[in-house]
């Protein structure tokens, strides 16, 4: 009875259908976002060529910046005969976004090491943090959550690198009227519309979506930073709360 009662509990502890189920939905959700980062991929990589940069130059940007909005502001800076300061400044005013996604990633592993949570943090992206943020409620596990999160990461950036290399090779031929640039913000949008749940997380993504709509033209690169910011002030008013609440 002993040994059926120690070979039940072995079964029943057995990681493998954690590990399936986790790689199975992790590829499941990004798919979508995928998608969405083919043509947006493909047009970062014609705007390298188009700006004179080299192939390695190309993809060295991409693996270290990880975020196709800066790169392809940065592309245009460079492209305008912009200054270093310029595109530096360009870079860091796209990804501010990225601190937020930083706490995230912190909150979700914190139970791994800090040399784990940077290396997992370098690939986070807007895809990442949306979809670890609805699928990490209480109750999963940390092996699940490491799994799904780095299903999520590598498909993405397999995608994102791979897609960038051919439009590379493509060069300036893909055609700017197809609007290939907006096809990942758009994924993006329409998997945060669904996400978007309660009176104040509307009021809050109403606001960014004006501020990125109609403040773009006028504020550059500094509009995304701008929506998020202001986006979360609005949501904190309808909730009635300002940033000297303490509330759990």
């Amino acid at each position: 009875m002993t040994t059926l009662r120690r070979l039940s509990d072995f079964t029943e502890t057995r990681p493998a259908p954690v590990v399936v189920s986790a790689v199975r939905t992790g590829a499941k959700d990004a798919m979508p976002f995928a998608a969405g980062l083919v043509p947006f991929s493909l047009a970062i990589g014609g705007a390298s060529a188009a700006a004179g940069m080299t192939a390695f130059e190309s993809i060295f940007a991409a693996s270290v910046l990880m975020a196709g909005t800066a790169q392809l502001a940065a592309t245009d800076v460079i492209a305008s005969g912009g200054a270093m300061f310029a595109t530096v400044t360009v870079v860091i005013l796209v990804n501010l976004r990225f601190v937020l996604y930083g706490s995230g990633v912190a909150r979700w592993f914190s139970d791994v090491s800090v040399t784990k949570q940077l290396l997992m943090v370098f690939a986070v992206v807007d895809a990442t943090f949306l979809l670890c943020q609805e699928r990490f409620t209480a109750g999963v596990d940390l092996a699940w959550r490491q799994r799904y999160y780095l299903t999520i990461t590598g498909s993405l950036v397999a995608v994102f690198l791979l897609c960038q290399i051919v439009g590379y090779q493509l060069g300036a031929g893909l055609p700017e009227g197809l609007g290939l640039g907006l096809a990942a913000p758009l994924a993006f949008g329409g998997m945060l519309a669904k996400s978007v749940k309660g009176h104040d997380s509307l009021i809050a993504a109403a606001m960014a979506a004006v501020v990125v709509i109609f403040g773009s033209s006028l504020l550059g690169a500094a509009a995304l930073p701008a929506a998020a910011g202001l986006g979360v002030f609005a949501g904190m008013k309808s909730a009635g709360m300002s940033f000297g609440d303490n509330k759990s």
